[in-house]
């Protein structure tokens, strides 16, 4: 992410190191006369000395850049590498324990994360604290070196949308070679795009979802990768008639596309493409209906000078609430009118993240996000209109394993009828990797 920086402790230690080893030198030469080759070695020895701190402090700036938001998503941070007896197989042992504490100024839905889709419409005034583990993380990655790659990750968390603390499946993927196949993200979103933020929900306007699927990736250069993947059929639609005559159905998959251009993770533009049939059947007629919906998500990330990193997002389509993360089980694919006629529904969302480095462990991440939807016919006046993210943060790394951080945060919801809820919450989180 850029250049690291001498910490003041480290920096002081090297100075009064060297000042020690010149002092040394001095009074060794007024004591006795010292050979010319003699007094350069010990020259070089004070260089080498202070070559090697520096190495180290820039070994700790750089793993301290590392924790970020992306990386966690991505499980990227294990600590633990276990070879096997083979000799080629290697397992990656990972996680973190978080202990988040949020202070609420009025309802804002969701209790122990941001989704602004929930905010409760009007939503009075009512404060609220809570105190929560639920995103605390567990992971294992293999990787077995043969003449074609074989790798898995498998990954659960503790937050269930019923509340408890159940471990909740969030990754179950296998790789061999190009193809892979299992549960993790969608190739409609990018993981690389989330922003530095310690709210677990992350940005109302992102593509975000976790689903099974089948994937074909390759490189076609240097900087450019691209994949394919079928995944998994499901409708998130609404019916006008309420007497359960029509009823969605999964009859085809989705179909997405995705290319990447850039490095891995500094400068890159990305670009994806989704096909996502919808279908219903009319029980009377006793027959099947569909129309596709379609979307493109381009996302990117920018370094800022030395230290500083800014990612975004744009997407829009007609019917691709399935993948909104405000969104993603709240029926807004498409409507369905007393007719019989499928309606996808017109999205756009779009968000934008700055990420400031304050000093080596000190940064934080200000941004906002934006969804709208476009009225379709027969829809009723409470259905969503739009929401909005805001965050602004301060994080802490003391240690590359540990980070403490708070945050202010931001949501507003508004329905077509123009009825608005929005509220603010503080958040204080301290997460510790593993």
């Amino acid at each position: 992410m850029g250049k690291p920086l001498l910490t003041s402790a480290r920096l002081a230690h090297a100075t009064w190191a060297s000042l020690v080893l010149l002092i040394s030198l001095a009074s060794s030469a007024r004591a006795q006369t010292v050979p010319a080759d003699s007094l350069g070695r010990r020259l070089q020895q004070v260089e080498q000395r202070l070559d090697t701190l520096g190495q180290q402090v820039q070994k700790t700036a750089k793993e301290v850049r590392q924790q970020t938001r992306s990386s966690l998503e991505n499980a990227q941070n294990g600590r633990f590498v276990i070879q096997g007896l083979d000799k080629k197989t290697y397992l990656t042992i990972g996680g973190f324990v978080q202990a988040d504490f949020t202070y609420s100024l009025r309802p804002l839905g969701q209790e122990t994360a941001l989704q602004p889709a929930s905010i409760p419409v009007p939503n009075g005034h009512t404060n609220s604290a809570t105190f929560s583990p639920r995103p605390s993380r567990f992971y294992f990655r293999s990787l077995t070196k043969r003449h074609t790659n074989f790798k898995t990750w498998l990954e659960l968390d503790l937050f269930n949308s019923d509340g408890t603390l159940t471990p909740r499946l969030r990754h179950a993927w296998a790789e061999i070679g190009p193809v892979g196949l299992g549960q993790t993200w969608s190739s409609f979103m990018d993981s690389d795009a989330f922003p530095n933020i310690i709210e677990y929900n992350a940005p109302n306007a992102m593509m975000q979802i976790r689903q099974m699927q089948i994937r074909y990736s390759t490189t076609l250069g240097q900087h450019l990768h691209t994949a394919v993947s079928l995944e998994l059929p499901d409708n998130q639609l609404r019916f006008a008639d309420s007497t359960g005559r029509y009823a969605a159905r999964a009859a085809y998959p989705d179909v997405v596309g995705m290319l990447r251009l850039g490095t891995q993770q500094g400068r890159y533009l990305r670009l994806a493409a989704l096909l996502h049939p919808l279908t219903y059947r009319d029980q009377l007629a006793d027959q099947l209906t569909t129309r596709l919906g379609w979307g493109v998500n381009l996302t990117g990330g920018l370094d800022v000078g030395d230290e500083d990193h800014f990612t975004f997002q744009i997407a829009y389509g007609h019917g691709i609430a399935k993948y909104i993360n405000d969104l993603n089980t709240a029926g807004y694919d498409a409507l369905v009118s007393r007719a019989g006629r499928l309606q996808p529904i017109p999205a756009f969302t779009g968000y934008a993240f700055y990420d400031h480095w304050w000093a080596e462990r000190w940064s934080s991440s200000v941004g906002w996000g934006y969804v709208q939807l476009q009225p379709v016919a027969e829809e009723a006046p409470t259905a969503f209109r739009t929401s909005n993210y805001g965050i602004i943060n301060l994080l802490y790394v003391p240690f590359d394993f540990f980070k403490v951080g708070i945050e202010y945060q931001y949501g507003a919801l508004q329905l077509l009828n123009n009825q608005q809820g929005a509220g603010t919450r503080l958040q204080l989180t301290m997460q510790s990797q593993f």
